[in-house]
Formats: C-alpha cells, structure tokens, sequence
C-alpha cells in the first residue's frame, strides 16, 4: 500500500498501480481478486468503511493487500477492526458481505471524486462526472451531473 503519498490519484488507476507496485487498498485488492480468477483462486471484494480487503469465496478467510498481504480469518477482521476503519466505526456483521464488481467501480469513482473536485481540474472532473454518470445508482446525482457537465465542458 502506498501509506506515504495515499491520496495521490495515482493510487486509483490499475495501469499505474500495476507499473509502480504501490496503490490503494481497494485498487490492490482488484488486483489480487483478477489475479485470483486466472489461476482459480476466486476472491471476493469487502468493501469495510474507510478500507477494503479480499475474502475467500465462499470462506472466512480475508486478505488484506494494502498490509502485505495480511491474512485474517472472521475474528481476526474483527480483533482488527479498529486498526483497519478507525475508532469509533461499531463493527456490524454486514461490513463482511462480498459487493458487487459495480460496487467496486463506484467505491473508485467516489475515492477520484473526493480527490479531483477540491482541486478543480477541469479535464479530471469532466472525465469523472462522465463516467459517474453511467451509473443507475448514482441518478441521485444527476443535477449535479448535469451542472459538472456544462461547467466543465
């Protein structure tokens, strides 16, 4: 995991993440769940509060790429759960359900956003608001959207 420049865009692009060795908990746990289905080992995505792990299909057992590749089983998640979301995050058993790869996809563009809006680059956030924009789950946004768009283009 990349602790020393964590929100450097970088870290959110699996072409970079890939050619620098260093990245963000959930852009190194796509990783491993892609290198997991080529050679048969089928990961899952944990999408916790504040950071992200691999579990084991169908098992408890979790693996946390951004730490070294740490391995817990249930009650280690748990015993860990303060070090790995922060203090004052109650822990709740629905923290461990697998998430969809759309889920995925919408965690990253969320993490770009909280990056490129409070810089206001023109090219980025125009990119983002386009990308964000194909998401059903994200109608909600679409005044916003809308807005990002004009103002952007």
């Amino acid at each position: 995991g990349n602790r020393e420049h964590y929100y450097d865009p970088r870290n959110s692009f699996i072409d970079e993440v890939l050619r620098r060795g260093v990245g963000l908990p959930i852009t190194l746990s796509v990783i491993a769940i892609e290198v997991g289905r080529r050679v048969g080992a089928p990961l899952v995505g944990v999408g916790l509060p504040g950071h992200f792990l691999v579990r084991e299909q169908g098992r408890d057992v979790y693996g946390d790429p951004f730490h070294d590749g740490m391995r817990y089983d249930r009650a280690g998640v748990v015993s860990a759960w303060e070090r790995l979301v922060g203090d004052g995050t109650p822990f709740d058993e629905l923290h461990l359900t697998p998430v969809s790869e759309r889920t995925i996809l919408i965690r990253m563009l969320n993490n770009l956003r909280a990056l490129y809006l409070p810089k206001n680059e023109a090219n980025s956030s125009y990119a983002l608001a386009i990308m964000r924009g194909g998401f059903s789950e994200l109608a909600h946004e679409s005044p916003q959207h809308a807005r990002w768009v004009r103002s952007l283009n």
